[in-house]
């Protein structure tokens, strides 16, 4: 099979949408908030460190899992795939739970950091 670069750009241009988004969020936070105070501002630098070093280990994860399952497909070992899957999504929702009850127990994770 012949790749080209429409079909690699196909595949990758979601990924770099999610990417640029982040930083969009991280940009009109400043904006935003840049007209508030400097605190608010301060405060939103901070949770944006925070945001993206969550949102990083879930990426990370989540390509490290791509690259596996890609792996099995490359040396045609299509039944190991579903169990990597499997796996993988299970582990990602783990870990999405988990860090999404320490955004519920904020007092507890302020009481730690601050």
């Amino acid at each position: 099979m012949r790749y080209t670069n429409k079909k690699i750009l196909k595949i990758t241009f979601p990924v770099l949408v999610c990417l640029l988004m982040e930083q969009l969020i991280g940009l009109t936070d400043t904006a935003y908030l840049g007209r508030v105070g400097e605190a608010e501002l301060g405060a939103s630098a901070l949770a944006g460190i925070f945001y993206l070093m969550i949102f990083m280990l879930g990426f990370g994860f989540s390509i490290g899992a791509q690259i596996l399952i890609a792996r099995r497909n490359g040396a045609k070992e299509y039944s190991q795939i579903g169990p990597l899957f499997m796996q993988s999504t299970a582990f990602l929702l783990l870990m999405a739970l988990v860090t999404g009850m320490d955004f519920g127990l904020g007092k507890a994770t302020l009481w730690v950091f601050g």
